[in-house]
């Protein structure tokens, strides 16, 4: 939106900008035709139309092609279908037993209300050792297919 000619390079106030904006959210969901909505405004996908005005298209494009089918070369056309779900921020693909599965699998790892001791009996060497040649963290050694393509806290 930052690129349509009427958004001034700097607003003169708040209320300019508010202007401006009610006007742009206006053509941007109600007239503009979006790709992603094959070709269809958000207000007709959300307003329950999109299967309409799909069909229409589909009548208009088969008068098209009985009137002159030698314009279309390799078969006759179809509308696109509009997306079955839209989301700007689609939700976690991790399901709710899959992340109580993991903070089971966390929980039994510990004992509630018990820590693992210190390690008191490594020798001086092992310890020298250790700060040496630091091990890789447990979290770099998990395959990404086990995480299942959700973020790292639930995994």
């Amino acid at each position: 939106m930052k690129y349509r000619p009427e958004i001034p390079a700097r607003f003169e106030s708040v209320e300019e900008a508010r202007v401006i904006f009610r006007q742009l959210f206006h053509w941007y969901n109600r007239l503009h035709r979006h790709s992603g909505l094959a070709m269809l405004t958000p207000e007709t996908v959300h307003s329950g139309k999109a299967e309409e005005v799909t069909r229409a298209r589909a009548g208009v494009l088969s008068a098209a092609y009985s009137a002159h089918p030698e314009r279309f070369v390799n078969k006759p056309p179809v509308p696109v279908m509009p997306p079955t779900e839209v989301w700007i921020n689609a939700p976690s693909t991790c399901s709710e037993a899959s992340r109580d599965a993991s903070e089971q699998v966390e929980a039994s790892a510990t004992p509630t209300g018990q820590q693992e001791p210190p390690d008191t009996h490594a020798s001086v060497h092992e310890q020298s050792r250790r700060q040496s040649h630091p091990e890789p963290s447990r979290d770099a050694l998990v395959p990404v297919a086990r995480m299942g393509g959700c973020h790292a806290a639930t995994a």
